[in-house]
């Protein structure tokens, strides 16, 4: 591993501990395995992230099985080796202080070929 990607991991490390949150991710969804489709329902451990608002946006209604409000879109900072996932097999969500979020992107942010942090984009649910 070279010095740059320690460097990075030690800056996202002390970013994250700035304003950090345990949060116990619920992940839902379907997986192929064995020649079949399994459904996946299972609470991960407690990680360790950091939440914050991105920009500023209006209150909007998201029609998909009835209605639901989501007032702004959050993202989310983890380290390089957190354990989150978006993609149209499966949904990550979990609970601050009450609310819920819903993760709807994971980005992996690397350097030199290495992941060094992971960006997600979050949205609270009312």
């Amino acid at each position: 591993m070279s010095g740059f990607v320690k460097i990075r991991r030690k800056h996202t490390a002390w970013n994250i501990q700035q304003n950090p949150s345990t949060i116990i991710i619920e992940r839902k969804g379907s997986k192929r395995a064995n020649g079949k489709i399994e459904k996946i329902d299972v609470t991960l451990e407690p990680q360790t992230m950091r939440l914050y608002a991105s920009g500023s946006s209006e209150n909007t209604l998201v029609e998909t099985i009835g209605e639901r409000q989501i007032d702004r879109y959050y993202r989310l900072l983890a380290f390089w080796d957190a354990d989150i996932q978006a993609s149209t097999e499966v949904k990550d969500s979990f609970y601050i202080d009450g609310q819920k979020y819903e993760v709807k992107l994971v980005s992996d942010k690397s350097i030199h070929g290495q992941k060094v942090g992971k960006q997600a984009l979050i949205e609270r649910v009312i």
